[in-house]
């Protein structure tokens, strides 16, 4: 199987909600950089992704460019769901609001191809967009009030 391949086999595991099946495609020491933090083993992995599987119980990833180089995997695309589900913060649980909203990413991965492991991912995308549209972000004061 070729990086781009297993790539996207990752993803559907994620997307049809086999996350143990998702988890045992990083290996044991699997790195991840994501927005404020990075994680390190799979355990540390699933916690941070666990308020996104909590919050939405349906979810896809639209891959527009993947770009494989080596055992680096480039990929771009946008993130789909609805927010059907309590999402836990550091900050607290937002409560689901039913809202429909999709954030652009960007994902770099390292991978094990003869392992089929992903050995490290950073993952980029835009935390106030996807709060602005939970509806999370308090609302600016009209000016002149």
């Amino acid at each position: 199987m070729d990086g781009k391949a297993f790539y996207l086999e990752t993803l559907r595991r994620s997307d049809s909600r086999d996350f143990d099946g998702f988890l045992a495609t990083m290996s044991d020491d699997c790195d991840w950089v994501v927005p404020g933090a990075r994680l390190h083993g799979r355990d540390e992995i699933r916690t941070w992704l666990q308020p996104f599987w909590s919050g939405f119980s349906t979810y896809r990833h639209e891959i527009r460019t993947l770009v494989q180089e080596g055992a680096t995997i480039a990929a771009e695309g946008t993130f789909r769901g609805v927010n059907d589900g309590v999402m836990q913060t550091p900050t607290g649980d937002l409560p689901p609001t039913g809202r429909e909203i999709a954030f652009d990413f960007l994902m770099l991965a390292e991978a094990d191809l003869e392992a089929l492991r992903c050995t490290s991912v950073r993952l980029y995308f835009d935390q106030l967009e996807l709060l602005g549209q939970l509806g999370a972000l308090p609302q600016p004061e009209p000016a002149g009030a």
